[in-house]
Protein backbone atom coordinates (compact mmCIF):
# COMPACT_ATOMS: atom_id res chain seq x y z
CA UNK A 1 0.00 0.00 0.00
CA UNK A 2 1.11 3.26 -0.61
CA UNK A 3 1.08 6.12 1.88
CA UNK A 4 -0.95 9.05 1.52
CA UNK A 5 1.54 11.87 2.46
CA UNK A 6 4.94 10.47 1.48
CA UNK A 7 3.88 8.29 -1.63
CA UNK A 8 6.03 5.60 -0.87
CA UNK A 9 4.96 1.88 -1.43
CA UNK A 10 5.13 -0.39 2.01
CA UNK A 11 4.01 -3.61 2.82
CA UNK A 12 -0.13 -3.62 3.89
CA UNK A 13 1.36 -4.53 7.62
CA UNK A 14 3.37 -1.63 7.83
CA UNK A 15 0.71 1.27 6.89
CA UNK A 16 -1.56 2.35 9.50
CA UNK A 17 -5.33 3.79 9.65
CA UNK A 18 -5.27 7.73 10.41
CA UNK A 19 -8.10 9.12 11.58
CA UNK A 20 -9.06 12.89 10.50
CA UNK A 21 -10.69 13.41 13.50
CA UNK A 22 -8.70 11.78 16.55
CA UNK A 23 -10.50 8.85 18.18
CA UNK A 24 -9.73 10.03 21.74
CA UNK A 25 -11.94 13.57 21.05
CA UNK A 26 -15.14 11.06 21.48
CA UNK A 27 -16.38 10.07 24.56
CA UNK A 28 -17.04 6.40 25.02
CA UNK A 29 -15.43 3.21 25.14
CA UNK A 30 -12.40 2.59 22.43
CA UNK A 31 -15.14 1.00 20.03
CA UNK A 32 -17.69 3.51 20.39
CA UNK A 33 -14.59 6.49 19.72
CA UNK A 34 -13.67 4.54 16.77
CA UNK A 35 -17.26 4.37 15.49
CA UNK A 36 -17.69 8.22 15.96
CA UNK A 37 -14.18 8.47 14.22
CA UNK A 38 -14.70 6.23 11.24
CA UNK A 39 -17.49 8.88 9.94
CA UNK A 40 -14.88 11.36 9.46
CA UNK A 41 -12.40 10.75 6.84
CA UNK A 42 -9.21 8.30 7.06
CA UNK A 43 -5.80 8.06 5.62
CA UNK A 44 -3.58 5.69 4.97
CA UNK A 45 -0.10 6.94 6.46
CA UNK A 46 3.46 4.65 6.86
CA UNK A 47 4.36 4.89 10.54
CA UNK A 48 6.46 7.12 10.30
CA UNK A 49 3.87 9.85 8.70
CA UNK A 50 1.18 9.05 11.07
CA UNK A 51 3.60 9.60 13.77
CA UNK A 52 4.70 13.51 12.27
CA UNK A 53 0.67 13.76 12.13
CA UNK A 54 0.06 12.99 15.35
CA UNK A 55 2.59 15.17 16.84
CA UNK A 56 1.54 17.90 14.39
CA UNK A 57 -2.06 17.75 15.26
CA UNK A 58 -1.47 17.65 19.07
CA UNK A 59 0.29 20.69 18.62
CA UNK A 60 -2.29 22.63 16.72
CA UNK A 61 -4.93 21.17 18.88
CA UNK A 62 -3.39 22.48 22.41
CA UNK A 63 -2.94 25.94 20.49
CA UNK A 64 -6.35 26.04 19.12
CA UNK A 65 -7.68 25.14 22.95
CA UNK A 66 -5.54 27.85 24.50
CA UNK A 67 -7.11 30.50 21.97
CA UNK A 68 -10.98 28.82 22.65
CA UNK A 69 -10.27 28.95 26.88
CA UNK A 70 -9.29 33.22 26.52
CA UNK A 71 -12.75 33.38 24.48
CA UNK A 72 -14.84 31.12 27.04
CA UNK A 73 -13.68 32.86 30.13
CA UNK A 74 -13.48 36.11 28.85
Amino acid sequence: MKCLKCGIEFEEKDVQLSHDVPCYLFEGNRQGQKNQADKFKTRWLCETCHKKYEEALRLFLQKQAEKFGGIWFA
